[in-house]
């Protein structure tokens, strides 16, 4: 029911269409996207069935598009997004003037809201005098500066270029991640193994015997119950059978 808002109207379905590498796009650039992404806007706007006519407002859509350019703040783009969500659960459009031009602000903020923030993106990706004008060109029926397959390649050909720079950067910070906890933990091993009574395996297990037991000596295949704690490099426990107060 939230796939229009909370998914991302342009980039789920653009990234899931098939692209033909002859279509002849345009020179990616930010006045060329911002265009074919604000004439795609409100084509979309203008297909959707959920919203009233006076809820997709020109005027309030387009200062909710500039907001989020300008000024995306995380915190608004969530409050605007339950806001949204509550609106199509109520699946009933308001008759307030001001909620209606509420709810045109919000559409706008949080669809190009949520692709800045999905994707890392600064108003240095957009041009919102271009973004404005393939909008109007749109709702004012006039030619298009790009035809249909034009749009589309230029949309799908931004959103891969965008998500690889996202991808390249995620890996990288993983790796530098991995990176630190390695040597951290190998530091821990290394100084955990001068402490009294740390048994070292040749596997590089360690362990202390705290109290020794006493009985029969499970074997490999025996079943035991034990309770345990798990415990990060800092000592922060991730899970204890004991907090739970039952053994595994």
């Amino acid at each position: 029911m939230t796939v229009f808002l909370l998914s991302i109207f342009l980039l789920l379905g653009l990234s899931a269409s098939a692209q033909n590498d002859t279509l002849p796009a345009p020179e990616l650039t930010p006045k060329n996207f911002s265009y074919a992404y604000g004439y795609s806007f409100a084509e979309d706007i203008a297909e959707n069935e959920r919203f009233s006519k006076a809820e997709c407002e020109s005027k309030y859509l387009l200062k909710g598009l500039k907001d989020a350019m300008y000024r995306l703040d995380t915190a608004k783009l969530t409050q605007v997004t339950n806001y949204l969500i509550a609106r199509i659960d109520a699946d009933t459009p308001t008759t307030d003037a001001a909620v209606a031009q509420n709810t045109a602000y919000n559409l706008g903020y949080n669809a190009l809201g949520n692709i800045m923030n999905l994707l890392q993106l600064s108003k240095a990706d957009f041009h919102y005098g271009f973004l404005k004008k393939g909008f109007s060109d749109f709702q004012k029926q006039k030619t298009a500066r790009f035809d249909k397959d034009q749009r589309t390649a230029l949309l799908s050909n931004f959103f891969k270029e965008k998500q690889a720079i996202v991808q390249e950067r995620y890996e990288r910070e993983q790796k530098m991640l991995a990176e630190k906890n390695l040597k951290e933990a190998e530091a821990l091993l290394a100084d955990n193994a001068k402490k009294d009574n740390i048994q070292t395996t040749a596997s590089g297990l360690q362990y202390q015997i705290i109290k020794e037991g006493t009985g029969t000596q499970p074997a490999l295949n025996d079943r035991v119950k034990v309770h345990y704690t798990g415990t990060f490099i800092d000592d922060k426990t991730f899970d204890s059978s004991i907090e739970r107060g039952e053994p595994a």
